[in-house]
């Protein structure tokens, strides 16, 4: 794992069920979104050479490792060992959203909202909201229903990102929080260019 500003950037192995089975993902968590554990957010799974999902046997990860580890930086969505410009993450973050299809996953805005900001970018952030207002206007009324428990209504939650955009040392103090929380000020650095 790496941080790149306010962005930790990794590989997990997951494990399969049976413990013999273990599929390598690429993975993206924005500290300036404070939560209690570290998010497998915008997950991407190893792909064999066909395009469908991969794992790697346990009993023979000593002959598969090394193909397995070239294929993951290879299909990387964002590159794991340069520095990373913000709208290229921002883009990653949109493009899940889309992959995503029918899914509700406003945390997605959330992220894109709260890194430009991070970055000094309120325009890009105050558009990445209204995008999402915007979006939110589509949802069925049971998803309304269910983002009503959860967050409020659609205004209020606005109106606290609105307010993110406008105070931005908030969501730097945030990211430090977190930083500190999850104890990964340590971890190697790569530049996030704006």
């Amino acid at each position: 794992m790496r941080r790149v500003g306010p962005i930790l950037q990794g590989l997990i192995l997951e494990v399969s069920v049976g413990r013999d089975l273990y599929v390598p993902k690429f993975h993206l968590h924005n500290l300036c979104c404070p939560f209690p554990t570290l998010t497998l957010g915008v997950a991407t799974r190893l792909q064999t050479y066909g395009g469908a999902p991969d794992f790697i046997d346990a009993r023979w990860n000593d002959r598969h490792w090394k193909d397995a580890a070239s294929r993951m930086r290879e299909q990387s969505p964002l590159s794991l060992c340069d520095d990373l410009r913000v709208d290229e993450i921002i883009q990653m973050f949109q493009e899940y959203l889309t992959q995503l299809g029918e899914g509700y996953n406003y945390h997605l805005y959330e992220n894109m909202v709260t890194l430009a900001v991070w970055c000094g970018k309120p325009e890009v952030a105050r558009a990445k909201l209204d995008e999402a207002i915007q979006w939110t206007k589509s949802w069925p009324q049971y998803v309304l229903d269910q983002f009503k428990n959860r967050e409020g209504n659609v205004e209020i939650w606005a109106a606290t990102y609105g307010e993110l955009i406008k105070n931005p040392d908030t969501v730097c103090r945030t990211a430090e929080e977190e930083m500190n929380r999850h104890k990964v000020g340590k971890l190697p650095m790569a530049e996030l260019l704006y």
